[in-house]
C-alpha cells in the first residue's frame, strides 16, 4: 500500500512534533492546578489584608461630611475597591517552587480574570460571608479544596476527618481540586493508614484509633519490643546479647586495637572505638605527632614550670653568671659567651628554639614510626 505524496512521512513529522507538545501541556496544565490554588489563596489573602488597611481611610479631600454627601461612603465606594485591588498582590511573597516575580504575575491575572465575582463579594456578601478564601476559592473559582479533603470532588481524606491518616501521616493533596489521596506516613508510621509502626519502631501506645510509636535503641538490630537496650531482638555489630540485660556494649578498647604507641589512646563509643593522638598531639600519616598549635597550654615540666620557662629560667641565669664573670674578669671569652647568651634569651622570647626542638622531634619521630 502506497500513501500519495509521502503524506506518511508529513503525517509522522506532525505527530513528532505535536505529540511532545500536547503531553507537555497536559502536564503543565495539571501541574498548574495546585498552583491556582496558591495563587487564589494569596488574592483572598491579600484582599482581606488590604479591607483592614483601609477600614480607617476615606477620600483624600478632607471634608468628609461632603464627601459622604456628594461621592457616597468611602468604606462602599469604587475608590475603595480599586485601592485594595491595587494592593491585595504582596510584592514579597515566599513560596516553594514559585519565585516572586512569577507569583506577582499570577496573582494580577487572577484579580484581572476574577474582579467580578471579587467586586460582587466586595458590594453584595462581604457582611454575610466573611469567609472570602472559602467563598471565593472553593465555592465559586473550585480551585481549592476545604481542610482534609482533595480531589475534583473535595473528597475526604481517608482515616479520622479531623486526623487524616490517624494524624500519622499527611494526605496528598489535602486542600487541593488535586492529589490522590493517600497517606504520605511520617517517619516511623506505615501502612495504608500510618496505623502500624515502621520497622526498627515500636508501639508506645497504641488502641482502635491511634498508635503512637518511637525509634528503637541503636542497638537493636531487626526491630525491638521496647524501648531500650533490653527491648532489642538482635544486637547491631559493636554490641553482644547478656540475658536479662539486653544488648551490651563491646569495650573494643580491651583488645588495645590502636597502635602500641604512648601518644595515641583508644576511646571506647557506643557500638564501636576510636583511635584519639593524646594531649599536645596529632594526626598526621597515620601517626601521632607533636602539635605545636597545642603549646597554649603545655604541662608543667619541671618544678612546677614549663618547658618554655624552663629555657627562659636556664637562659637568663646563664646571661647573670656570664656578666658576673666580666666583672671579675674580663677576657673575650666570657665577652662572647656574654654575647651568645643573649642572643639565645632572644630565641627563646621569640619562640624560635621550642619551635626547632618540635620540628626535630617531629621529624625523627616520623622516621622512627616508618622504620618501624
Amino acid at each position: 500500500m502506497s500513501w500519495p505524496g509521502g503524506s506518511l512521512h508529513n503525517g509522522l513529522l506532525v505527530l513528532h512534533t505535536v505529540l511532545p507538545i500536547l503531553l507537555a501541556s497536559s502536564v503543565s496544565s495539571e501541574n498548574d492546578i495546585p498552583d491556582h490554588c496558591d495563587v487564589c489563596r494569596i488574592v483572598a489573602s491579600g484582599f482581606l489584608k488590604g479591607l483592614k488597611k483601609t477600614e480607617a481611610s476615606h477620600f483624600a479631600g478632607g471634608n468628609t461630611d461632603w464627601e459622604d454627601k456628594h461621592l457616597g461612603k468611602y468604606a462602599e465606594s469604587e475608590t475603595r475597591f480599586i485601592e485594595i485591588l491595587e494592593m491585595a498582590c504582596p510584592e514579597k511573597y515566599d513560596h516553594p517552587g514559585m519565585s516572586v516575580k512569577k507569583t506577582e504575575a499570577k496573582c494580577h491575572s487572577m484579580i484581572e480574570q476574577q474582579e467580578e465575582l471579587l467586586e460582587k463579594w466586595f458590594y453584595r456578601l462581604r457582611i454575610s460571608i466573611p469567609d472570602l478564601f472559602q467563598w471565593l476559592c472553593i465555592d465559586q473559582m473550585k480551585v481549592c479544596c476545604p481542610r482534609n479533603r482533595f480531589g475534583p470532588e473535595c473528597t475526604s481524606c481517608p482515616g479520622d476527618t479531623s486526623r487524616p491518616c490517624f494524624g500519622n501521616g499527611a494526605c496528598h493533596g489535602s486542600g487541593t481540586r488535586f492529589g490522590t489521596g493517600k497517606c504520605v506516613c511520617h517517619a516511623g508510621y506505615q501502612g495504608k493508614l500510618c496505623r502500624k509502626c515502621a520497622h526498627n519502631y515500636y508501639a508506645v501506645h497504641e488502641n482502635q484509633t491511634h498508635v503512637s510509636c518511637a525509634q528503637c535503641h541503636d542497638a537493636c538490630k531487626g526491630g525491638c519490643q521496647k524501648g531500650g537496650p533490653d527491648g532489642c531482638k538482635d544486637c547491631q555489630p559493636g554490641w553482644r546479647m547478656v540475658p536479662g540485660k539486653g544488648c551490651e556494649d563491646i569495650d573494643e578498647c580491651e583488645s588495645s586495637p590502636c597502635s602500641a604507641s604512648t601518644f595515641e589512646r583508644c576511646e571506647n563509643t557506643p557500638g564501636s572505638y576510636k583511635c584519639e593522638c593524646v594531649e599536645a598531639f596529632r594526626r598526621e600519616d597515620g601517626i601521632c605527632i607533636p602539635d605545636p598549635d597545642a603549646r597554649a597550654s603545655p604541662k608543667p615540666v619541671l618544678f612546677g614550670m614549663r618547658a618554655q620557662d624552663v629555657l627562659r629560667f636556664a637562659a637568663y641565669s646563664g646571661l647573670v653568671l656570664s656578666f658576673l664573670l666580666i666583672l671579675l674578669r674580663p677576657n673575650p671569652g666570657l665577652i662572647v659567651l656574654f654575647l651568645f647568651t643573649l642572643f639565645l634569651v632572644y630565641l627563646i622570647e621569640k619562640g624560635y628554639v621550642a619551635d626547632y626542638l618540635v620540628n626535630l622531634f617531629t621529624s625523627e619521630y616520623k622516621k622512627a614510626s616508618k622504620e618501624l
